[in-house]
């Protein structure tokens, strides 16, 4: 049994011209319905996306610190940040120095690759070389690293997130503190030379890579910041492409392209209205499956009442 519905973006152009009844049964599409289909696609998935709707493009992702450094670019080009992060663990210690490692599971050659030194700091190079569960490292350990240290590797950073929902300080330990997130008026409010234990995070999506400040400036690297973001959704410049998106919200996407190309087509009023109808009740379906659960609490207080 399959329960995974996937269709292409041709085959939705396709589905949603039959809506409008630009297209009969069996017809195929001209190129120029199929790129002017495509350009109408892109555009709702990006509007859809400044609407905040889509929980499956809301992943954690590990942002590991450097000391004394407090902004960071988060993107593809930018600094040690990613949502797929493998851990592992030293089979051996390893001596100040050495550039050899033996690790219980094996990163690929290139990964960054972050090691849980004896002072507690976690130090990043990359990974030059795998043979069997022997590891060479891009540069030489600054300090030694115990059996069973902690090791974090990953191969891809994350894509330039639009919003940091949530950000939490973890120590190695296990220890968690949420930080706040300060608008950027009360962030640059704040003393800016100041080190300590980090606090305090802000936020700005600027191009290529987002801007993540945080205060204060980290004076040890002995945890790591995980988030909580907003993804992008992807562009479909290929036939053969699948939209970015939960399979539920494909019905509510043809309804809505085919009310967009209605225009086009000349489609009278009455009809457009229709589709324009049926695209607004699919959404609403979408919207409500899409929506997270949770709980609200009261707690009495001591002299009654709540809050």
């Amino acid at each position: 049994m399959n329960t995974t519905f996937e269709q292409t973006r041709n085959e939705i152009i396709k589905s949603s011209l039959r809506k409008c009844r630009v297209l009969a049964e069996g017809e195929d599409p001209t190129a120029e319905m199929i790129l002017g289909g495509a350009d109408e696609l892109n555009s709702i998935l990006k509007f859809w996306q400044a609407q905040g709707f889509h929980m499956w493009k809301m992943p954690e992702a590990y942002v590991f610190l450097e000391k004394g450094k407090d902004v960071y670019k988060l993107g593809e080009t930018g600094d040690l940040a990613s949502d797929k992060v493998n851990q592992t663990r030293l089979l051996y210690e390893a001596y100040q120095g050495t550039n050899q490692l033996y690790l219980k599971d094996n990163p690929n050659v290139g990964d960054f690759i972050g090691i849980e030194l004896v002072c507690g700091n976690i130090w990043f190079t990359t990974v030059a070389s795998v043979s069997g569960d022997l590891i060479v490292l891009a540069d030489n350990l600054p300090n030694h690293a115990c059996h069973r240290a902690r090791v974090f590797y990953f191969t891809d950073k994350i894509s330039r997130p639009l919003k940091i929902l949530q950000a939490k300080r973890e120590r190695l330990d296990g220890n968690a503190i949420p930080m706040n997130n300060l608008e950027r008026e009360q962030f640059f409010k704040l003393v800016q030379h100041s080190s300590g234990t980090v606090l305090n995070y802000n936020y700005v999506p600027t191009l290529e890579n987002g801007t993540f400040s945080v205060w204060p400036k980290p004076s040890t690297t002995d945890f790591y910041i995980k988030i909580i973001y907003e993804q992008a959704f992807e562009v479909m410049d290929d036939s053969k492409d699948m939209p970015d998106i939960s399979s539920e919200w494909i019905e509510p996407l043809k309804w809505e392209l085919a009310y967009r190309l209605s225009p086009n087509y000349g489609l009278d009023l009455q009809e457009r209205e229709w589709l324009k109808a049926q695209a607004k009740d699919t959404l609403a379906e979408a919207q409500r499956f899409d929506s997270e659960e949770g709980g609200f609490y009261l707690q009495l207080a001591e002299y009654g009442g709540a809050f």
